[in-house]
């Protein structure tokens, strides 16, 4: 009985080390893990069939905009409105005054672009589903 308890041992110990030697089978075995926000964010914004597939429906967040004839602010949301989300470098190549920050959390990301004094934001909020990261709310003001 004590030389079966140490070949289960011994076992044990063997295919732990295979497991640490071989990434591919440990990445595998720990599918429990979130996906990679900096991965999902390339991914998003380069495949557009991707993007649609993360975008929660309806989304949550206005759209502030200033109606000149009016003189006044008009706000909308995203119900009935196709949502195409622009990366921050091709929002950036039509002014260099926009910025960029992240505020994390645990379960949500929000991506912040803006021009400092201006009336432009923008928010986007990611929120983790079940390891999977989605546009949640989608704000934006160009007043």
């Amino acid at each position: 009985m004590n030389r079966r308890l140490n070949i289960l041992v011994v076992s044990v110990v063997l295919c732990s080390f295979c497991l640490a030697s071989y990434p591919q089978l440990s990445e595998a075995s720990s599918s429990n893990q979130p996906e990679n926000f900096k991965i999902f964010l390339k991914k998003f914004y380069s495949d557009t069939s991707f993007q649609k597939s993360r975008i929660i429906i309806p989304l949550e967040g206005k759209i502030l905009s200033w109606h000149e004839t009016e003189d006044s602010i008009v706000e909308t949301n995203w119900i009935g409105r196709e949502v195409i989300v622009t990366k921050f470098e091709e929002i950036q190549s039509t002014d260099n005054n926009i910025k960029q920050s992240f505020v994390k959390d645990r379960d949500y990301i929000i991506e912040k672009l803006y021009i400092d004094n201006s009336g432009f934001f923008m928010e986007r909020t990611f929120h983790l589903n079940k390891g999977k990261w989605y546009l949640k709310k989608y704000d934006i003001s160009n007043i």
